[in-house]
């Protein structure tokens, strides 16, 4: 339930929370997503930030992120909520398809994607508009540095990533064992660019899917479709772990789901405001209730599944650089 101690106090710290995020907006332009601690995932997105603080004014269970929720304190979700989360996961199609494409455009990509990894050919990235060679940038540079970039040491997924009937090159270090990119390869423009940049603990699930998986005091998980060029089109986020719980002797397990976020706002599910006001919600406004495991189960069973076929599918489109560079000229 929502507290206002009283309404003097109110209009006060509307106005300086207006104040403050107006001079925050003047001097970084917009507002963007903010970068989670203790490993969370990061996504960089605009959002109406005094929009959200204002409609959850006094609102007690805002937190920064699902990690900082007081999970014991948080009851279960009732059978309406429940039948609201079964309807919003139950759109969610978990499974990607890993397509190869015909194996004469192979070839023809393959030669190009060649060029750059020899660092004969440069990339943008078009997040800051730079330019780079393969070596120069990010985790790949740090292994130049050292005096390690080999391209032995990595592994190379080529299929169709973001779903345009042509192939995509991902790289992921050897070394390094969790940072990955995708590369496209634009005919039109006969220029490389960076698809996406895979954070630590990002896993490929297919044509325009990815997922993370955090394994640490609990196993966090964030599921995400994306558009052609990378965007976030909807997520969906949950998390469970066990804690101890002083009126019990064994651990406590907790099991929390956030509702299903779409970019496109008019694709998001609005729940009745009574709800709303039940639910404990993180700094993008995402909603999260507590649920049994058994609740739990049904809600990410799909996602377990799509997340082992994934990883069978792997299997087929990942190489090494002798094995997909074979036919190439050196």
């Amino acid at each position: 339930m929502i507290y206002k101690k009283t309404i003097i106090i109110i209009p006060i710290i509307i106005t300086l929370t207006i104040l403050l995020l107006l001079t925050k907006i003047d001097n970084n332009d917009r507002i963007t997503g903010y970068e989670e601690t203790n490993d969370l995932p990061v996504v960089s997105e605009d959002f109406d930030m005094l929009s959200n603080m204002l409609s959850e004014e006094g609102n007690r269970r805002n937190y920064g992120g699902f990690l900082d929720f007081p999970y014991l304190d948080m009851p279960f979700a009732n059978n309406e909520i429940f039948d609201l989360y079964k309807i919003a996961y139950g759109n969610i199609d978990f499974y990607g398809e890993f397509l190869k494409g015909d194996e004469m455009v192979q070839s023809f990509y393959k030669d190009k994607y060649h060029q750059l990894l020899k660092n004969e050919r440069d990339f943008i990235d078009p997040k800051t508009g730079e330019r780079f060679f393969l070596d120069e940038f990010a985790t790949i540079k740090e292994d130049a540095i050292a005096g390690i970039y080999n391209l032995s040491n990595y592994t190379y997924y080529f299929f169709d990533i973001d779903g345009d009937n042509m192939p995509e090159l991902g790289i992921s270090s050897d070394l390094t064992n969790n940072c990955a990119y995708v590369f496209k390869y634009d005919f039109v423009f006969d220029e490389f660019v960076l698809w996406y940049d895979l954070s630590p603990y990002y896993q490929l699930l297919g044509s325009k899917k990815m997922t993370w998986i955090h394994l640490g005091t609990g196993i966090g998980i964030a599921f995400y479709k994306l558009d052609g060029n990378g965007e976030e089109e909807y997520s969906a986020f949950w998390y469970s772990t066990s804690m101890h719980n002083e009126n019990n002797e064994k651990p406590e397990e907790i099991f929390i789901v956030g509702l299903v976020r779409y970019a496109d706002k008019d694709k998001q599910i609005e729940l009745p405001e009574k709800i709303k006001n039940e639910a404990y919600s993180d700094s993008y406004g995402t909603l999260y209730f507590r649920f049994t495991r058994n609740q739990y189960d049904e809600l990410t069973k799909s996602y377990w599944e799509a997340l082992r076929k994934a990883e069978e599918d792997l299997h087929e489109i990942s190489f090494t650089y002798e094995e997909l560079f074979a036919d190439v000229s050196h």
